[in-house]
């Protein structure tokens, strides 16, 4: 058993000696009905990790208890999901939509891949020194550029963008064996050209960096972009705001991919049902996790907009129940803004 969930066993089972906890601790005192669900998430200094424990401190209770996984990002948990090492992972929809139809990187379909919900978007972004002399997408040629830790959606994504450029990975002097943090603390001090990521935002390692040395995020281009959203593509245009981080005082223009929740086909329908209700309806907030009054305005998608990955029958259930999704369709759910 893992060391986190011993914890929550030891801790169940002293809450269940208490007379406040009796009534709630009968069914799962013989540890029977008690389920245990581990989400693979991203390095803690990412946006992946916090979300895992916010759904976590969501979903906890005396019959499902919740652990989360610190991993090296998508492409770790989309494959340990398929290898019932983790019960739920977080993952760039991108490589989602890959490993479910064995392409990309991925040999062999990742069929036992399901989805629970899309929480946020997440841009691809290209970050350099103000003082520096690069001042397009083109100019990191031949340069130092970190590409992220190898395992990760943004590492992935960094090589497509490098494909995408025309030069493969032996365009620049690639560094993969840094975190995002590590990279911008390096790019900062001169010993990187430039920073290769995706993440969500406001991205705390990228607000750090930004007081410690003046940046710039380059745009994609348009030539770069339209290759990313070819149909069927899970990629949307995005614009991170000017202001966003101190110095970035103009709109950056970019492409973005959802993260997505995902879990394996061999969890219960009802686990995933308990957990999908409890990201949406719990009280605790979190800016990455969906509401309720979010919930309002999801809509409904294209089948063929949705990568081919089909929902989690859990998920299914819930948002069928909750009038997101007429009985028997199947869709994509997005969040759009109020």
């Amino acid at each position: 058993m893992r060391p986190v969930l011993l914890f929550f066993v030891l801790v169940l089972f002293l809450e269940c000696q208490l007379p406040v906890f009796k009534d709630t601790c009968t069914a799962g005192e013989a540890g029977n009905d008690t389920v245990f669900i581990t989400i693979g998430t991203g390095p803690v200094t990412g946006v992946y990790y916090p979300t895992g424990r916010a759904i976590c401190s969501r979903v906890n209770s005396p019959r499902l208890l919740c652990s989360v996984e610190r991993t090296t990002g998508s492409i770790y948990n989309l494959k340990a999901v398929e290898a019932g090492v983790i019960e739920f992972g977080i993952s760039q929809s991108d490589h989602l939509s890959s490993a479910f139809l064995g392409q990309g990187g991925f040999r062999t379909p990742l069929s036992k891949l399901r989805k629970v919900a899309d929480l946020f978007q997440e841009t691809l972004c290209v970050v350099v020194r103000r003082d520096s002399a690069i001042r397009d997408i083109f100019a990191i040629r031949g340069k130092r550029v970190s590409t992220g830790v190898e395992g990760s959606g943004g590492h992935a994504s960094a090589r497509m963008l490098l494909r995408l450029l025309g030069w493969g990975k032996g365009g620049v002097r690639e560094v993969d064996s840094v975190s995002n943090a590590k990279a911008l603390s390096m790019l900062c001090k001169g010993e990187l050209d430039a920073v290769i990521f995706v993440s969500a935002h406001p991205y705390a390692p990228l607000s750090e960096a930004s007081t410690q040395c003046m940046l710039r995020l380059l745009d994609i281009g348009r030539d770069v972009s339209s290759k990313f959203l070819s149909k069927g593509s899970p990629y949307t245009e995005a614009t991170i705001p000017a202001g966003t981080y101190k110095g970035i005082d103009r709109p950056v223009r970019t492409i973005s991919v959802w993260a997505t929740m995902v879990a394996s086909s061999e969890v219960s329908e009802e686990t995933v049902y308990q957990v999908t209700r409890a990201m949406f309806e719990a009280g605790q907030k979190s800016p990455f996790l969906p509401s309720q009054s979010q919930a309002s305005v999801y809509r409904t998608i294209r089948h063929d907009d949705t990568g081919g990955v089909p929902f989690h029958k859990g998920a299914l259930r819930y948002y069928t129940e909750r009038g997101f999704l007429k009985p028997g369709l199947s869709g994509r759910l997005l969040l759009k803004p109020d």
